[in-house]
């Protein structure tokens, strides 16, 4: 999966023949679409399928093995990536930030399941990324790498972070 990338996600059918609305992330929007497939998390697999048109701007997508509302229902709000290596550089970066962008708003926890506070910015740097948080009216920083996620409760908006330990006191004396 690490090889995939998050473009949007599949809203519902739209029309009759299996077309569907979908949601596009903005950086895909701003550029051709660069693939003839998307791939679809289904039943907790990574499936293919093949675009027959598709139109970014007005948000629809036709699917080759999609012919009907009942097909289109299969796959309705449903993540939409492809292959990372599919898409430019550039197309790759304005996604990565604007996935990381999106965290803004969710609470974080560390490993002990303790709230540490909600993210107010995230900070993308050369070479790693920070979280800046709010605890009661502290704000501080904390790196945040892949390998640091312990889990991501979605639906709650709620990060649980592996911190290690001396970080939040460091901090606090800040």
């Amino acid at each position: 999966m690490d090889d995939l990338i998050h473009i949007g996600h599949l809203i519902k059918a739209f029309g009759k023949d299996g077309t569907m609305k979908m949601a596009l992330l903005e950086p895909m929007k701003k550029h051709p679409f660069p693939v003839g497939y998307m791939i679809i998390e289904v039943d907790g697999q990574m499936l293919p399928y093949f675009v027959e048109s598709i139109d970014p701007e007005s948000d629809w997508v036709k699917f080759d093995e999609i012919t009907s509302p009942e097909d289109a229902r299969l796959v309705s709000d449903k993540k939409i990536f492809v292959r990372r290596s599919d898409l430019t550089k550039t197309i790759q970066n304005e996604l990565q930030k604007k996935d990381f962008q999106s965290l803004k708003g969710w609470r974080v926890k560390d490993q002990n399941g303790q709230d540490i506070g909600t993210i107010l910015s995230v900070d993308i740097l050369p070479m790693h990324i920070l979280l800046q948080i709010q605890y009661r009216d502290k704000k501080f920083w904390v790196p945040f790498h892949e390998e640091l996620i312990i889990s991501i409760i979605e639906p709650e908006k709620v990060l649980q972070l592996d911190i290690a330990d001396g970080l939040m006191g460091l901090n606090q004396e800040c």
